[in-house]
């Protein structure tokens, strides 16, 4: 049997937040191009392009020089933090009692762990009682979160079949993301994107849990 404590588990968990970045790029992008060219903000038939976009940037103010700004500063530091996220991967250490996700700084303890389900996305954690970040993720949830799951989630299986079908190395499995929930109300998600991830952890819930993937139970909230 392994010692999972000499020698964790690591799963890297990056393939899924570069596509949440990317949907939410996509939603910036889109909302700067419908307000620059169709909105009617501006009158594009009065001159050539160039012509009316430097007049536009003399005449309409901050109002739509800072729109441009904006749009050129996101895709930028977007490009940036692609190149950080591919150097420097999001990773998940599973143990014998515990699991330990780093750039978050999430441990969830077996002995703390209420459930172990799959999901089709990752699923938040602790979200403080009566806090204004609470207020908005609920707000929020009931327009544009389920809107940018289903659309993050569905360019991640485009991207994972395509990448399946350049490499047999890739598994293509709809509830993708394992997730570690705990009596605090902490979340770890482990994204399963390989074939060698997949028999990996079902491995470890096996030995640890005495659970197998294909018979955990299916999560389909965001949050709890």
């Amino acid at each position: 049997m392994r010692d999972y404590d000499k020698a964790p588990l690591m799963i890297k968990n990056n393939f899924i937040m570069i596509m949440y970045g990317f949907v939410f790029l996509c939603f910036i992008d889109a909302f700067v191009i419908w307000a620059t060219f169709f909105s009617g903000i501006i009158d594009w038939s009065l001159g050539k392009f160039s012509e009316v976009f430097f007049h536009a940037l003399k005449t309409q103010g901050f109002r739509f020089s800072g729109m441009v700004i904006g749009f050129v500063v996101a895709n930028i530091w977007a490009f940036f933090d692609l190149i950080r996220k591919l150097r420097k991967p999001e990773k998940v250490y599973l143990c014998n009692d515990k699991v330990y996700w780093d750039k978050r700084d999430i441990t969830v303890e077996k002995q703390n762990i209420v459930w172990v389900k799959k999901s089709i996305y990752p699923m938040l954690g602790k979200i403080p009682d009566g806090s204004l970040q609470r207020f908005w993720i609920f707000t929020l949830g009931i327009i544009i979160v389920p809107l940018f799951l289903i659309l993050s989630n569905l360019l991640a299986c485009l991207a994972k079949l395509v990448a399946l079908l350049i490499n047999k190395d890739y598994k293509f499995i709809l509830f993708c993301t394992i997730v570690f929930y705990d009596n605090q109300k902490n979340a770890v998600n482990v994204y399963l994107m390989t074939k060698q991830d997949y028999k990996q952890v079902n491995e470890y819930l096996l030995q640890n849990f005495n659970l197998q993937i294909e018979n955990l139970d299916k999560n389909y909230k965001f949050c709890k």
